[in-house]
């Protein structure tokens, strides 16, 4: 397994190495082929399509180690990433180590929006292809790893509000039995 990912020298996302699975290259080097009337119009439509996938696996990071965890590596796929991290001491830290990907893409579209807003005509033809994927698509893919099921995000992220409720209800239960002993004495 190893072999399938290189690694990104230079690259360290929160300290953590960075590597891509070789299927990225080969992909790359087709469209390129493909292409060839267009090449830069296909190297960034494919660098935004990848930066959909470094901005969410960068988020999980972030919020894993703002929470104090050791991150070890992040891995760029052909179609998913993959921020691996010392394993959660509570289903609370994963959950929120798990919307940090969905927030970090929904945050990097709004930035695209208001920058694409600015630009002139001619600066939207190759800045379309940016907009379209870091802006439209990112977003997409972003409530697509909202799915409550394996192997997206959701399946953790959603588990975060009843936990939040047993936590409210926990402190709620906390105050009342203050308030009565205060009352009592």
């Amino acid at each position: 397994m190893t072999r399938s990912w290189l690694r990104v020298r230079q690259c360290r996302i929160f300290g953590a190495p960075v590597y891509v699975h070789w299927y990225v290259l080969v992909v790359a080097a087709i469209l390129v082929v493909l292409a060839l009337r267009n090449a830069i119009l296909a190297l960034t439509a494919l660098a935004s399509y990848l930066a959909i996938i470094l901005v969410h696996e960068t988020g999980h990071a972030a919020v894993a180690r703002r929470l104090g965890y050791e991150v070890s590596a992040v891995r760029i796929g052909l179609v998913h990433g993959r921020c691996e991290y010392q394993h959660p001491d509570s289903l609370w830290d994963a959950a929120l180590v798990s919307w940090g990907g969905v927030i970090a893409q929904l945050l990097v579209a709004a930035l695209v929006f208001i920058l694409a807003s600015f630009l002139s005509d001619g600066a939207a033809t190759y800045f379309g292809p940016v907009v379209i994927f870091l802006g439209y698509i990112n977003i997409a893919v972003a409530f697509i790893n909202l799915s409550p099921s394996a192997p997206f995000d959701g399946r953790l992220a959603w588990r975060m509000f009843p936990e939040l409720v047993a936590r409210i209800r926990g402190r709620l239960a906390v105050r009342r039995v203050i308030k009565r002993a205060a009352r009592r004495r």
